[in-house]
């Protein structure tokens, strides 16, 4: 509990555009981040934000707060759709997310030696389940949902 939840590049879009046919997992920037010590916690997004961050968070013992507005868009995504949902909803983006301790956040970027920057998508929490932030800045359940599988 306590650690910001990060992506190594921007979501949505994937399957509109076909990148899901021709994923490039990012087995270099997940290797970086074991090697350093500074991911607590790691995984693929393949469903989605909204679907693997729960997972993440209920495997690491905690809950997760996710925040909409701070996830970076893929360019792929509609530009008339809700892009936040779109971002955190659809899935195949096989960025990574990993959990880091926030006082390591700074020291992070700093060292990043990636052309995509990391960016910051939500909180693990000490409490149980699943939350988003709404537009208005509360906290709210999270009742987006990933890929599902049949």
């Amino acid at each position: 509990a306590g650690d910001l939840l990060v992506v190594t590049g921007p979501l949505g879009g994937s399957l509109a555009s076909g990148r899901n046919m021709r994923p490039e997992p990012r087995f270099a920037e997940g290797q970086w981040l074991a090697a350093h010590g500074l991911a607590h916690a790691m995984m693929d997004l393949s469903d989605g934000l909204a679907a693997d961050a729960p997972k993440l968070a209920e495997a690491s013992g905690c809950g997760v707060l996710l925040l909409p507005a701070q996830v970076p868009v893929h360019a792929d995504v509609p530009l008339f759709s809700d892009q936040a949902r779109a971002a955190c909803c659809e899935g195949e983006d096989f960025e990574l997310l990993a959990a880091i301790a926030a006082e390591q956040w700074p020291t992070l970027q700093l060292a990043w030696p990636f052309p995509r920057p990391l960016a910051t998508v939500g909180w693990l929490l000490a409490e149980p389940g699943a939350w988003r932030e709404d537009a208005r800045g509360r906290m709210v359940p999270l009742d987006w949902s990933g890929y599902e599988h049949g």
